[in-house]
C-alpha cells in the first residue's frame, strides 16, 4: 500500500535564509517572516511547536540536532486592520553554523510539533530535501506545500531521505514476525541468510522482467523485516535489562553502538547479496571480491578474475561495478580499484546527487548506475550520463557474448 508525504508532515515552508534572519552579531531578529502561504498552512492564531532542529551537511561528523519550541504569531495583533505573521525562535548552538544562503525547511509534523531542517547550500542533502518535497529552487521567501491539496507518493528514493532525516518510514508488518521467528528465533541470522528470506516473501517477481524495480523491491522489504526482528529483539533486551544491576551504563552504550553498525553493514552487505542475485538470474558471469592489484578488491568484476589476470584479454571486455548504498565521497574509492579497467561503474541508491559530484565522477571515467526510480530524482542534464541497473547488465552481457565467441 502506497504512502505520501502526507502520512509524515502536514505541509512545509521552505526558503533561502538571509543572513540578517540566522546571524545573532547582525540582529536580534529571531524571527523569520510569514507570507500568505505560509499563513493559510498554519492559520491565523498564535501557536507554539515543539521543535526538533537538524543542520545537514555531506559530511555527517558536521552534522547538528537541537531541540527547543518555536512561536507563529502575529507581530500585530493588536492592531485593527494589520497582521503581520512571524515564526520567533529562540537561539541555539546550532545556528551558528548555519550561513546566509542555506536551505531552511519548516515542517508541520502536528499540531503541536514540528522539525526544522537547515541544509548546506549546494550540498546533495540539499538536493535530497527539495526533490524529497517536490521543489526545484526556492528564493529567500517561503515556498509552501501543503501535503492535503498537493499528493506527493513516498516510493524508495523518498523513504530514502526520510530516513537520512531521521523520520521513520511506517511500514505493514502483517505476520512477519511469526515467520521470522520460525524461520531464525531469537537471534539476529547472517546476511546473506535473511536476504535469501526477504526475498522468498515476495511473490510473483522476477528480476529478469524489470531488474530495477525488483532490486529495489529487496531492499525495501529486506529493510522492513529488518526493522521487525530488531524491534523484537530490542524489547526482549530491555525487558532483561542490561548487566547484573539491569542498570549497567556501559553495557547499554556498547549495545547502542552495536545496533548502529549492525544496521549500517546489515545495509551493505543485503544490497551486495540482492545485486548477485539478480547477475546469477541473467546468468552473468562475474568474480565476488576478488583481488586484482595490490589490496583492491572491486565488489563485482566481469567476466571474472582468470580473465583479468590473463595479460592478452582484450581489457575492452573487462568491466567492475562497485556498490554503495550511499555514493558521497566513498565513491573515489573505486579510481584505485582495477588497473586495468580505465571507466569504473559504480551502482548507487543515493538520490539526487549534486550536478557538480556526478560532472566530478563523469571527469574521473566513472560512469553512474542508478536504479529508474531513483533515478527520477536526479536532474534532467544528469540522466543522459547516467544508466539504470538493466542497461548496465546489458553491457555485461554483450561484452560476456564477445568472451564466449574468442573462446569458441
Amino acid at each position: 500500500m502506497s504512502q505520501s508525504l502526507l502520512t509524515y508532515f502536514k505541509g512545509v515552508a521552505v526558503k533561502r535564509i538571509s543572513e540578517v534572519e540566522i546571524k545573532p552579531n547582525k540582529s536580534n531578529q529571531h524571527e523569520f517572516n510569514g507570507t500568505k502561504s505560509f499563513k493559510e498552512l498554519l492559520g491565523l492564531n498564535r501557536r507554539s511547536f515543539q521543535t526538533k532542529f537538524l543542520y545537514l551537511t555531506d559530511d555527517d561528523e558536521s552534522n547538528k540536532f537541537d531541540e527547543s519550541s518555536v512561536t507563529w504569531y502575529d507581530s500585530r495583533e493588536n492592531h485593527e486592520t494589520r497582521t503581520e505573521h512571524r515564526l520567533y525562535y529562540k537561539t541555539l548552538a546550532l545556528f551558528e553554523s548555519v550561513n546566509a544562503g542555506d536551505l531552511m525547511i519548516f515542517c508541520e509534523i502536528s499540531k503541536n510539533s514540528a522539525l526544522i531542517i537547515f541544509a548546506e547550500s549546494d550540498s546533495n542533502i540539499e538536493k535530497q530535501l527539495l526533490w524529497l518535497f517536490g521543489l526545484e529552487e526556492v528564493t529567500g521567501k517561503f515556498i509552501v506545500k501543503d501535503f492535503s491539496k498537493t499528493e506527493i507518493e513516498v516510493g524508495f528514493a523518498r523513504s530514502y531521505i526520510l530516513e537520512a532525516i531521521g523520520i521513520e518510514v511506517k511500514y505493514d508488518e502483517s505476520n512477519y514476525l511469526d515467520q521470522i521467528l520460525k524461520r531464525f528465533g531469537n537471534e539476529f541470522p547472517s546476511t546473506k541468510d535473511f536476504s535469501s528470506f526477504a526475498r522468498s516473501t515476495i511473490k510473483g517477481v522476477s528480476p529478469l522482467d524489470d531488474p530495477d524495480t525488483v532490486l529495489l523491491m529487496w531492499m525495501q522489504q529486506e529493510e522492513i523485516l529488518f526493522k521487525i526482528l530488531e524491534k523484537h529483539l530490542l524489547e526482549e533486551k530491555l525487558k532483561k535489562g542490561f548487566g547484573k544491576s539491569g542498570r549497567d551504563v556501559d553495557e547499554f552504550i556498547r549495545f547502542s553502538l552495536s545496533i548502529h553498525q549492525r544496521r549500517k553493514s546489515r545495509a551493505g552487505w543485503a544490497f551486495d547479496h540482492h545485486v548477485a542475485e539478480i547477475f546469477d538470474a541473467f546468468k552473468v558471469n562475474y568474480s565476488r571480491q576478488a583481488k586484482t592489484e595490490g589490496k583492491s578488491k572491486p565488489d563485482f568484476l566481469f567476466p571474472g578474475t582468470k580473465q583479468y589476470n590473463l595479460k592478452k584479454y582484450p581489457s575492452e571486455l573487462l568491466t567492475m561495478l562497485g556498490i554503495k548504498t550511499t555514493a558521497k565521497d566513498r565513491w573515489r574509492q573505486l579510481l584505485a580499484e582495477a588497473d586495468k579497467i580505465k571507466r569504473k561503474h559504480l551502482l548507487t541508491l543515493e538520490p539526487a546527487i549534486s550536478v557538480d559530484q556526478t560532472n566530478e565522477m563523469r571527469n574521473k571515467s566513472v560512469q553512474l548506475v542508478v536504479p529508474t526510480e531513483v533515478l527520477s530524482s536526479y536532474h534532467k542534464k544528469q540522466k543522459a550520463e547516467i544508466i539504470n541497473f538493466s542497461e548496465f547488465i546489458k553491457v555485461v552481457k554483450r561484452k560476456q557474448e564477445k568472451n564466449d565467441r574468442m573462446a569458441l
